[in-house]
């Protein structure tokens, strides 16, 4: 969404020498592009200069904050599969030697590119976790006897809207042979069954589930 904002700042054909199109621009560097798009944007508050200084610097702060957080958040979930809690690979449990795995396995699907290929299943899988987390607070709520329609209705809204999305996805990427979206759709609509599964079970084991939606 903020990209798309910036965006609005450049110009697609520009007659005049000293505005660099948004095509020649892109060819410079994507964060050259959006420090460009933001200082046109912010230009008549502070200058254009300054502004393409400050929204390269935004877009960076962003990658590496975004970079340090998803390393962090991989690390635990690996440590947590596939150490001596998970699948007994105590290894694992050291977190220098899972976060390097972790780097290592995604710098694999950067440098390869391989990581376009499983890009569309990505709204589904951020969908997914979304639905999850307002059930995690849906059961919350109900062992604090609050009511539950704040985040039961858009949980359950976003875990229908996700397993059609899967579904489709599944039917899509099977037929055409593409076997690693087809199984990763099929794998995420069976943790998608599990939500629910955990989530009732979690209701029913709650001390009070009766109060008022």
């Amino acid at each position: 969404m903020i990209c798309g904002i910036v965006i609005v700042g450049l110009k697609w054909v520009s007659g005049d020498p000293e505005v660099i199109p948004y095509p020649e621009l892109l060819k410079q560097g994507w964060i050259l592009t959006f420090g460009t798009g933001y200082g046109q944007l912010v230009a008549p508050f502070f200058g254009v200069t300054l502004g393409t200084v400050v929204g390269m610097m935004m877009i960076k702060t962003f990658v590496m904050t975004t970079l340090d957080t998803a390393s962090r958040l991989g690390r635990f979930i690996g440590t947590e599969l596939f150490g001596s809690n998970g699948l007994g690979q105590t290894v694992m449990d050291n977190r220098y030697v899972s976060n390097i795995v972790l780097l290592v396995l995604a710098g694999a699907l950067a440098l390869t590119n391989s990581w376009i290929k499983i890009w569309p299943i990505f709204g589904s899988t951020n969908q997914l976790i979304a639905a999850l987390s307002l059930f995690v607070v849906t059961i919350w709520l109900v062992g604090m006897k609050k009511p539950l329609r704040y985040t039961l209705y858009p949980g359950i809204f976003m875990l229908l809207t996700t397993i059609a999305a899967l579904v489709i996805l599944a039917l899509k990427f099977v037929p055409k042979g593409d076997y690693l979206l087809g199984g990763t759709s099929i794998i995420l609509l069976i943790l998608a069954v599990l939500v629910v599964v955990e989530t009732i079970s979690s209701w029913r084991r709650a001390p009070e589930n009766s109060q008022q939606l």
